[in-house]
């Protein structure tokens, strides 16, 4: 992947380290990028500097290179398809829950009888989440 091109846009050290990290290979590909993200390029660089750029990058875009319906507009970042649905717990989550609050409640004391005690639930807790 070539980012040659990042090096010559009017940006600082920094914009232009950002820049490189969107993966683009060229001029009409992050100008793609920028009228499709708008928002996320502006708070990302500044708005001004967003401007100034889109600016440079329309004046040597031959239009010919970019689609000519509007690009759909998308988040920066990571897509999350299908989230599935978690199954029903194998355990008895209430007695989870019981045993995991009075543990909580006793271990800071654990050099007392009630210490013993949060030892013995941590074992009993252990036991029922490990199978």
């Amino acid at each position: 992947m070539s980012s040659d091109f990042i090096d010559t846009l009017p940006l600082g050290t920094s914009d232009k380290e950002k820049i490189k990290t969107l993966g683009v290979e060229s001029e009409p590909a992050l100008y793609g990028l920028i009228q499709a993200g708008w928002d996320q390029f502006a708070s990302c660089l500044g708005v001004e500097t967003a401007e100034g750029l889109r600016a440079f990058l329309s004046s040597r875009v031959s239009k010919t290179a970019l689609p000519a319906s509007p690009l759909p507009k998308f988040a920066l970042g990571a897509q999350i398809g299908h989230v599935p649905k978690l199954g029903t717990p194998t355990i008895d989550v209430g007695l989870r829950d019981r045993l995991f609050e009075e543990w909580r409640r006793l271990q800071s004391d654990a050099e007392t009888r009630d210490g013993v005690r949060a030892l013995e639930l941590r074992s009993q807790l252990e036991a029922l989440l490990n199978g």
